[in-house]
């Protein structure tokens, strides 16, 4: 027999009382739709629960809008904050009376669809300190009932869209047939020495990219790093002499010595308050902390070439060079412009040799645009192997659109906005 104060310690736990049964529900995939499409779904009433909740109409609604939130200098103020709606639609699927299930099922099912515009803005989110944006879509399912208390029902489901890009969906296709096209090549070059005295030594980076107006997602767009060095001048017995084959500055022979990333340029403007920002959204093409696709980089390190100098015979310099291909995979938001909010992009690619200050770092402004068109969608999609393609989002970008559904504000506008102009 246990005694009860052994048994007042113990944590049985008790039975949770049963959930009501819900009188909606909504099935409605979260995938990305492109400007454009149709973007359809199901709404299923669960009777007799509808009767039990004294439901009388059940309506979908369409939404998307652009936010900015500025903080001022003020401690005390607010912060100023500023809203765009791009899409609003709303439907009424079902009044009390006018349609009910068959007699051997308690669920009725009623599709809805909308088509989506083609002007529409990215889905993204931004957040630092004193500063927060964001551009979303949901759909929403609201069942109003009797009585005061209406839209006792509402359920939301966030999803994730891009604009069209008819253009940039040729670029797509050649880039998944294999590039034949045009490159572009980006060269920076510098002088750097291991301490405050002695001689310089040169290094060069060069990237080579598709010649290509705007970069398209979710597709492998190659790219070729070479760096070169050449030592400053010495004795050709001084490689003999060192403890190792990579004389200073030796180019980088792993790719985690070279830093890709892309960065990404905001600027804000809520209620004439502005403010702007630039953070790095991801390591990419394997180099860095891109550790995923480390291995899909192709390294070819050259031999070390001498080259005599032409005043003085008995010395000359080494060369050395190393070339590095892979490819880029974007899956983030393409670059777009608002009155009160805008993106663009940059490639950042830095090479770090010993010593201080001795860096090699060059800024590639790029525009990113989605190279889809609308029947490249979920629905229809045939060019993509694998699951569906998917933005890459913050978790925050979900769980934000409901706080910005309970907070209202006289800020908010309740026209649609565009593009003021598009990046190329």
């Amino acid at each position: 027999m246990i005694s009860p104060l052994v048994n007042s310690r113990l944590r049985i736990p008790q039975p949770q009382p049963p959930q009501p049964p819900m009188s909606i529900s909504l099935e409605f995939t979260r995938a990305l739709r492109v400007g454009g499409e149709i973007v359809s779904g199901e709404v299923v009433l669960h009777f007799p629960q509808v009767h039990e909740d004294k439901l009388e109409e059940v309506h979908v609604n369409l939404r998307g809008q652009v936010e900015a939130s500025v903080s001022t200098e003020f401690e005390n103020d607010r912060p100023r904050r500023q809203r765009i709606k791009v899409v609003e639609q709303n439907i009424s699927v079902w009044t009390k009376g006018s349609s009910y299930p068959s007699p051997d099922s308690q669920t009725l099912r009623l599709p809805f669809e909308f088509q989506l515009p083609d002007e529409v803005l990215p889905s993204c989110e931004y957040s630092a300190e004193g500063k927060y944006a964001h551009v979303w879509y949901l759909v929403e399912v609201v069942g109003v009932g009797q009585g005061v208390l209406q839209g006792i029902h509402r359920i939301e489901r966030p999803f994730s869209v891009v604009p069209p890009d008819r253009p940039g969906n040729a670029t797509r296709d050649a880039l998944l047939a294999g590039w034949l096209g045009e490159w572009n090549t980006i060269r920076h070059s510098g002088k750097i020495r291991r301490g405050l005295w002695g001689g310089y030594a040169d290094a060069t980076i060069e990237l080579q990219l598709p010649s290509i107006n705007s970069f398209p997602l979710f597709v492998k767009i190659p790219f070729e790093l070479k760096v070169t060095t050449v030592t400053k001048e010495m004795k050709y017995e001084e490689a003999e002499e060192t403890s190792t084959d990579r004389l200073f500055p030796s180019p980088p022979i792993h790719p985690k010595e070279v830093e890709f990333v892309l960065r990404r340029h905001v600027h804000l403007n809520a209620q004439g308050w502005k403010d702007a920002g630039t953070d790095t959204v991801s390591a990419i093409g394997g180099m860095g902390k891109d550790t995923e696709n480390q291995k899909l980089v192709e390294v070819q390190v050259g031999n070390k070439q001498w080259a005599p100098s032409q005043k003085n015979k008995r010395t000359g310099s080494w060369r050395q060079e190393t070339t590095m291909r892979s490819f880029l995979l974007l899956k983030w938001n393409p670059s777009f412009e608002t009155p009160i909010f805008s993106m663009d992009h940059i490639l950042r690619i830095k090479v770090s040799f010993p010593g201080m200050g001795n860096n090699l770092e060059k800024d590639i402004p790029i525009c990113i645009k989605s190279g889809m068109n609308t029947q490249d969608g979920y629905q229809s999609t045939s060019s993509f192997s694998g699951p569906p393609p998917q933005l890459d989002l913050p978790p925050t970008y979900w769980s934000a659109i409901e706080g910005s559904n309970q907070e209202k504000s006289d800020t908010s506008q309740s026209r649609k906005v565009v593009p003021t102009s598009s990046k190329s």
